[in-house]
């Protein structure tokens, strides 16, 4: 699956299904937190594993009541250690960097938990401190968020999306510009192209796949139908 595609497709699951996610799948969603990128190069996150059904319910709980987090068979809990990062950067450590280097690992993981079949969903909502409690987490760090996965299912819904034109500007904040959407267009355009390309390739294949099928079947007819006539003789 294509980045673009992940993200264009990626969606907040809250319904699964009762099967275990491959501990070799689980691999890939942390590896995938593990390579992100991060303020200084201090990977402050840590990612706590919960798959225990006891440990689950324990988080839904702390989770404001969201039974349905209970549906998903693993939680990610990812946390912050707060020391180093406050020790390099301060306040603005404690209060933006180690809340972003978490967001940006979580949202890798999203994307490749997507990529490879499995539903997830980004929980926010949640009391620190009973989650805390609920997985030992230590003073110096704090439960910054938690990702539920599972094979989904949930039916994704549309949501609608604001225009570029409606959300960028040019040089300076306010400044929309007229062409904007134009030059960007060009981008969509491309992208389309770039998707119908896809299709037709994979529609080609398809159809190479079937005609050598044919061609095989015709040629077994053909032969069997010689060493019938041999027999024959």
């Amino acid at each position: 699956m294509e980045v673009m595609e992940a993200i264009r497709n990626l969606y907040s699951c809250r319904k699964y299904l009762d099967v275990p996610v491959e501990l070799d799948k689980l691999g890939q969603v942390l590896e995938a937190g593990r390579i992100s990128q991060s303020a200084g190069n201090l990977q402050n996150w840590r990612f706590v594993l919960v798959r225990d059904p006891t440990a689950r319910k324990a988080l839904a709980d702390a989770s404001l009541g969201q039974r349905w987090m209970e549906e998903a068979p693993v939680h990610i809990v990812i946390c912050s250690e707060m020391k180093r990062i406050t020790d390099f950067y301060g306040v603005r450590g404690e209060r933006l960097y180690a809340v972003q280097n978490c967001a940006i690992a979580l949202s890798n993981m999203m994307l490749v938990a997507h990529s490879i079949g499995l539903g997830c969903c980004w929980v926010g909502a949640f009391d620190e401190d009973a989650i805390g409690r609920s997985i030992s987490i230590p003073p110096n760090a704090r439960p910054q968020a938690i990702l539920t996965l599972g094979y989904s299912a949930d039916t994704p819904k549309d949501h609608p999306k604001y225009r570029i034109e409606n959300i960028t500007y040019l040089e300076k904040y306010w400044n929309r510009v007229g062409d904007i959407g134009t030059v960007l267009w060009d981008y969509r355009i491309a992208e389309r192209g770039a998707s119908l390309a896809k299709k037709m390739a994979a529609n080609i294949e398809k159809l190479g796949t079937k005609v050598s099928k044919e061609v095989q079947e015709k040629v077994k007819k053909k032969d069997d139908k010689k060493h019938k006539e041999e027999r024959k003789k």
